[in-house]
């Protein structure tokens, strides 16, 4: 009978190295395919959060100054003359503790965040971001900080956060539907007859409106509805101007967007408007900066300029009107969202240019992108 032989000690070493051999190679393959599908999702999500950051404030800002059927920042079509007439829109909304809600005698506003303009650099916090409360933090045309609606940082309205900038557009509420008077409006009356309320239904009262002969325009403060005349309007304060019948009555909305403290403590793009039930609304999460420059025309038009062109940008602070704003460009940085392992944790912490502030992250593992665009205002231009 022969004697029985099993693997000799060198065999048995080389099947041991073959199998540790095979195994890392298909450890390495398992962790970069992982690596790469992270790194792909998180390129993913970021692209979306920033076109869809882009198109909310993109599509804002081209109607922006469209109140009822007058563009009040028409550079092309001069003011009626005559008067308080000399004004493409008035305004008889109080001013109150947010002045930012009424000031609809402006098609924008906004607010310049100190120490970031052009040539600055901007540290992003760290998370979990907090919201800044400090109204001197901001600048505004004219002087002033940034307003107390923003500022007061409660559950229904999240505080800015310091170093963003802050955008401001006024128009007609979308998808409202028009009325139209049906008797004549003289000036300070302070009831408006009008063919139906169906825009108004679900907004809450006191509300801010126009109206308008599309040529000039006056905004006051909408109250509710006249006891036993559905058809008719009460106002807060008359506006000094006649109108002629019929003329266009429309609900309008204040729209900010700005940064501030997102669900899971990082930066997020909101949006507050004064017709929305429970104040803010986070629309995109994980946007980390946002920078604004405003592209005006000088007073008096230039009549060798392209009209809706603009011949300079500036931030807010430096716009000297805000109906002479033609165009904005908006910079956003965007991040692929906290804890996930995007790429290889940078050695340095990395640096992006937004429209020439140069914004300073955080040393982590986080995706970031810069996504930028410039708006028409295309009131200003028609």
């Amino acid at each position: 009978m022969k004697a029985q032989r099993g693997y000799s000690m060198i065999e048995l070493l080389v099947a041991i190295t073959l199998s540790i051999l095979v195994t890392d190679a298909a450890v390495s393959l398992f962790l970069a395919n992982k690596n790469t599908s992270s790194t792909t999702t998180a390129i993913a999500a970021v692209s979306d959060s920033g076109r869809y950051a882009l198109n909310f404030i993109e599509q804002s800002v081209r109607t922006g100054g469209y109140m009822a059927c007058n563009g009040i920042n028409n550079l092309n079509q001069p003011p009626p003359t005559g008067g308080v007439q000399d004004f493409k829109q008035i305004s008889v909304l109080p001013a109150g503790a947010t002045p930012v809600q009424n000031s609809y005698q402006f098609a924008f506003g906004g607010y310049e965040a100190a120490a970031t303009g052009q040539g600055s650099v901007v540290a992003l916090s760290a998370m979990p971001v907090l919201a800044d409360t400090t109204p001197g933090d901001w600048l505004l045309a004219g002087g002033g900080g940034l307003d107390a609606l923003l500022t007061a940082n409660t559950p229904a309205v999240p505080g800015v956060i310091k170093g963003t900038d802050v955008i401001v557009v006024r128009e007609s509420l979308p998808q409202s539907r028009n009325m139209f008077t049906t008797a004549l409006y003289t000036a300070g009356a302070l009831n408006i007859s009008v063919n139906n309320t169906a825009s108004i239904a679900g907004i809450t009262l006191p509300h801010a409106a126009v109206i308008s002969n599309c040529g000039a325009s006056a905004a006051f403060q909408l109250t509710g509805l006249l006891a036993g005349a559905p058809g008719t309007l009460n106002m807060g304060a008359g506006v000094p101007i006649t109108f002629g019948n019929p003329v266009q009555v429309a609900p309008v909305v204040t729209q900010i967007y700005y940064i501030g403290r997102g669900r899971d403590t990082d930066g997020a793009l909101y949006l507050w408007q004064d017709d929305a039930p429970g104040g803010s609304v986070e629309l995109v999460p994980d946007v980390e900066s946002m920078q604004v420059l405003y592209g005006v025309v000088p007073p008096p038009a230039n009549p060798n300029v392209e009209p809706g062109v603009a011949t300079a940008y500036v931030t807010a602070d430096q716009v000297p009107d805000f109906n002479r704003v033609v165009s904005i460009k908006v910079a956003l940085l965007v991040s692929s969202p906290p804890g996930t392992i995007a790429v290889r944790a940078p050695t340095a912490a990395p640096t992006y240019a937004l429209l020439g502030t140069t914004v300073t992250a955080p040393i982590d593992a986080r995706f970031r992108k810069v996504f930028d665009v410039t708006i028409a205002a295309r009131n200003a231009a028609q």
